[in-house]
């Protein structure tokens, strides 16, 4: 059993804490107010996984203008799974792994690599990183003030990529198909178009969710595009206000 710990007040907002209140209140509450420790999945974890290969070889592009081979990247795969592992059983609050018995992480994990080359092969070629000073715009921290009719609060975010063509973009890793929820979503669209649409200088900013999928044996890519307009933003900015007002009275 956990105690729960007296409630403190939230410094900042961010996109994922929206979305989860959205799907349960109570789910949002036991996470981010009474901090109650949950065990590490392992599908979220192999994602994050590809995605830091994947923003190393964006990285690297924007040094040299090439993109590593394939198997330089997949060579990666093993280390930085150890390192990001120290890293989440590191954490206070890490209490365990959770595995899935009909998805073991013997299959898992090799799974995951496969979208590796996937990534670099039929989607990489594609893309060239916006920069900002030198730096690509991947990863890239997103710091908001937004108001409320009890204050102005910060918004924290972290961009996956920003397209020299001034694509917004986010990487998503997923299983045997696309879920139509997911292909659907755009909240996080509008929250980041809310920076992005003044330096891309386009009130409409063009989005795209870029799904590396395991397949049913054969990995594949589908890119699903957005479009993030003046009614997306204010959508977003009405919906984080309210939500502000409700977790700082405490309902959830």
């Amino acid at each position: 059993m956990f105690d729960l710990k007296a409630p403190q007040p939230m410094k900042n907002l961010s996109v994922s804490k929206i979305e989860k209140a959205l799907l349960c209140g109570k789910n949002f509450e036991l996470s981010y107010i009474h901090k109650i420790p949950q065990p590490q999945s392992c599908k979220p974890f192999a994602g994050t996984v590809v995605q830091e290969i994947i923003e190393n070889a964006l990285r690297q592009f924007t040094k040299t203008d090439i993109y590593p081979d394939w198997m330089v990247m997949d060579d990666q795969y093993e280390p930085v799974w150890e390192e990001k592992t120290m890293e989440v059983e590191a954490k206070d609050n890490f209490i365990g792994w959770q595995d899935d018995p009909k998805d073991p992480l013997e299959t898992l994990k090799p799974d995951y690599r496969k979208l590796i080359r996937l990534a670099r092969e039929q989607v990489l070629p594609t893309i060239r990183p916006w920069t900002i000073n030198g730096e690509p715009v991947v990863e890239w921290r997103i710091d908001l003030e937004l108001r409320s009719r009890i204050g102005n609060f910060p918004l924290i975010g972290y961009a996956d990529l920003l397209d020299a063509s001034g694509v917004l973009m986010d990487w998503k890793s997923t299983g045997a198909e696309v879920s139509a929820r997911a292909k659907r979503t755009w909240l996080q669209f509008a929250a980041y178009s809310l920076w992005a649409w003044p330096l891309i200088g386009e009130e409409e900013v063009r989005c795209e969710k870029i799904f590396l999928a395991r397949g049913n044996g054969t990995p594949f890519v589908e890119r699903v595009p957005f479009k993030m307009g003046p009614k997306h933003r204010a959508y977003f900015v009405r919906v984080a206000a309210q939500f502000w007002e409700m977790i700082s009275r405490g309902i959830f």
